[in-house]
């Protein structure tokens, strides 16, 4: 039995039969009118767009990783020397694209961090801040497909958006944005896959791409294909019958193929374009075939990752992102600074009522808690977020090598939608109108508000009053 099955087996085997199903209501097509430019999704495009490219130029020197990035960069645009990364070329790829695209001539000599561009800077971060500024449109959209409410979604979007860290990382010449983007716009793909009725196969074959491209962006891309692949499994982790084995193996195998062949089609563009003698000859030289020369530079990969020291005076085992320790310094210039660090409500809001979730649904288990929630109210797929939580964790605990703040983003995110879910689900919403929440809704609105406010001068390198900034650092360095 294979993905399109007949509807009654299809109705028990849908992986969020027990969402609400308001969202396959027909809704009567409306003309664009003055509704639009106030509805939530292009309220939060706007603001996002204005928090992502607000001083995105500032500072017109190297940060941080842009040092490492900035020298793929030019190899990939104009030099076409080989280098060598412990992570797939993709990121790379593109910003040099989009660098060149905007009149970049790779005459930039990344040196040093601090160093100054010798032209404005908003050329090579752009595409990233652009990318940063849809996740929080993305984020919204995925909530809704879970079954997650408007004004819940809603402000779901607009914590991604006023998340300073995340801010910060997606104003850079990184590639950070590009791996939750792909993320979060996979998933939701994949959210629409698993509701349609026509060309749903075509629709899986998309999540394969876009799984591919994940992957061909950082190695810890897989938890998208480990994710839609749980989805698909569970109903067989439950009847373990042949039935349900059959109705999920069939779309994991096309996503598998469609997104090693996509995977591999990076490869074969990097070698290609690559093609003159570089600091990357040091690892690795490619050969006259190309799968050997994919599996020669992997198996590189796999023995430098080894031997690199761990030891980096910002790194931190994962045990300690979701409290924000180990705040990174990016830059400084006069009496302005740049630390990567995140919006105290966002970060240890979620933290602490994820870790309220979890106890819940443990105990419920055992005991009547559950009537906090609402028994009319459709089910919101909190099991979805809740398992991406820690999937999106498990690669940074399982391995060792350094390990930075900006890995937990994704993981911070996932755990922010079962929150939201389960609030939603909890009743914590009052109507299906965001003008018309409660006291509460607005409040938590407007602490996420005051939370990116205050950490904003250290996140955009903004002057600030002298004894300010001096608590702010020191507040931020007592987390070191």
């Amino acid at each position: 039995m294979g993905f399109n099955s007949p509807k009654k087996r299809e109705r028990e085997l849908r992986p969020f039969s027990n969402q609400t199903q308001s969202s396959q209501v027909p809704v009567k097509k409306r003309r664009i009118g003055v509704s639009f430019f106030f509805s939530p999704i292009v309220i939060l495009l706007n603001f996002s767009l204005t928090v992502h490219f607000f001083g995105l130029s500032t500072p017109n020197q190297v940060v941080f990783d842009e040092l490492r990035v900035g020298k793929q960069v030019n190899s990939y645009c104009c030099l076409k020397e080989r280098v060598f990364d412990l992570q797939p070329p993709l990121a790379p790829m593109l910003l040099s694209l989009t660098a060149w695209l905007s009149g970049y001539d790779g005459t930039v000599i990344f040196t040093r961090v601090g160093q100054d561009y010798d032209q404005s800077s908003w050329r090579f971060r752009w595409f990233p801040a652009l990318l940063g500024s849809l996740i929080p449109i993305l984020f919204f959209l995925v909530l809704r497909q879970l079954g997650a409410t408007r004004p819940i979604a809603f402000l779901g979007g607009m914590a991604l958006a006023l998340e300073n860290s995340m801010i910060l990382q997606s104003k850079l010449l990184a590639g950070d944005s590009l791996l939750w983007f792909l993320f979060w716009g996979g998933l939701w793909l994949f959210l629409k896959a698993v509701r349609k009725k026509e060309r749903r196969m075509l629709w899986i074959a998309g999540v394969g791409v876009v799984s591919g491209l994940c992957l061909a962006t950082h190695f810890t891309g897989v938890v998208l294909f480990a994710l839609v692949s749980f989805i698909l499994f569970r109903p067989f982790l439950r009847k373990r019958d042949k039935v349900t084995f059959l109705f999920g193996a069939k779309p994991v195998a096309m996503i598998a193929v469609f997104g090693l062949i996509t995977y591999l089609s990076v490869w074969a563009i990097h070698f290609s374009v690559l093609s003159n003698p570089g600091l990357g000859d040091r690892y690795f030289i490619p050969k006259g075939n190309l799968m050997e020369a994919i599996v020669g530079v992997h198996e590189e990969i796999y023995q430098v990752a080894g031997k690199v020291n761990e030891a980096h005076p910002a790194a931190h085992p994962w045990y300690g992102w979701a409290l924000m320790r180990k705040p990174i310094f990016y830059w400084s210039g006069g009496n302005r600074v740049i630390y990567l660090w995140g919006n105290p409500i966002v970060w240890m809001g979620t933290t602490l009522l994820f870790l309220f979730v979890m106890g819940y649904y443990a105990l419920s288990k055992v005991t009547t808690l559950g009537v906090l929630i609402n028994p009319q109210k459709p089910k919101s797929a909190v099991w979805v977020m809740g398992w991406a939580t820690f999937i999106t964790l498990l690669p940074w605990a399982a391995f060792g090598g350094a390990q930075f703040i900006n890995h937990y983003f994704l993981t911070l995110t996932c755990a922010m939608g079962a929150v939201l879910l389960w609030l939603d689900q909890a009743d914590w919403v009052e109507s299906s109108r965001i003008r018309k929440q409660g006291a509460s809704y607005f409040l938590v609105g407007a602490l996420i508000v005051i939370g990116f406010l205050l950490v904003s001068p250290i996140t955009y390198g903004l002057e600030a009053p002298e004894w300010y900034l001096r608590i702010l650092i020191e507040w931020v360095r007592s987390f070191r």
